[in-house]
Parts: structure tokens; C-alpha cells; sequence
């Protein structure tokens, strides 16, 4: 491996804002890199990335959301009000939670509202495990 697919994923979304028209030429010298690099396997990983960017830039929010149990309608409802109508949200349910939320918007931005989080806080020494 020579390069993180998200290293990959900026150099070629960078390249195809700025060459458009170009898209088939850019595609194929991204697959002749990654042959060249060793990283032909990866190339899952790099699409993944290089998807995430282009989002990204289209200014859509890519909102993943850790409950201990399925987000009600009105809870889904607020936080599409929160983050916004063109979010992106994936859901994935973690019981180890307990309950409450975490909110991961663009990999970037934190918010962690969980039983467990707040059990830690309070019970640093403990042996909770999460």
C-alpha cells in the first residue's frame, strides 16, 4: 500500500473538477496507478472514498447515526431538520450503547449523547466496557 484511498479519492476528485470532460482518461489512469502502486485490491475502498469526496463537494451531509435502538420517525425528522433535507443519514443500532445517540456527520464532526459515554464520565475506574 502506497497511498490511503482517501489520499487517492482527494487527487482524483480534485482532478475531475477541474477536467470535467476528461472523466473516461481520469478513470483510467486511476486504475493504472493503483496497479503500479500495488493497491489493486484496494480499489473498493479508494471507489468508497472517491463517492464520499464527490458528496462532499455536491455540498450533501453524510450523517451516520449509533443508536441503541431504530430512530423513531420524529427523531429521524428532527435530525433531517437539523443537518438538513439533502443529508445522507446511515443508521446502525449498537445495544452496547445503552441508549441516547452518537452522530457522526462527514466523519468529521462528533456528538456523542450515550448512556455509555456518560456512564465512563462518571465511573472512570470502572470496568464498563463499550
Amino acid at each position: 500500500m502506497r497511498y490511503a484511498p482517501s489520499h487517492y479519492a482527494q487527487a482524483f476528485t480534485q482532478l475531475m473538477i477541474r477536467y470535467p470532460q476528461r472523466g473516461d482518461a481520469l478513470c483510467d489512469g486511476l486504475v493504472r496507478t493503483l496497479v503500479r502502486n500495488g493497491d489493486r485490491l484496494r480499489a473498493p475502498a479508494v471507489i468508497a472514498a472517491i463517492e464520499k469526496e464527490l458528496m462532499r463537494h455536491d455540498g450533501v451531509v453524510l450523517a451516520e447515526v449509533v443508536s441503541a435502538h431504530p430512530l423513531s420517525v420524529a427523531n429521524n425528522n428532527a435530525l433531517r431538520a437539523a443537518i438538513g433535507d439533502s443529508a445522507i443519514i446511515s443508521e446502525q443500532i449498537d445495544p452496547r450503547i445503552e441508549g441516547g445517540v452518537k452522530i457522526i456527520i462527514n466523519e468529521t464532526t462528533m456528538i456523542d449523547a450515550t448512556l455509555a459515554r456518560k456512564l465512563k464520565e462518571l465511573f472512570p475506574h470502572a470496568s464498563l466496557t463499550v
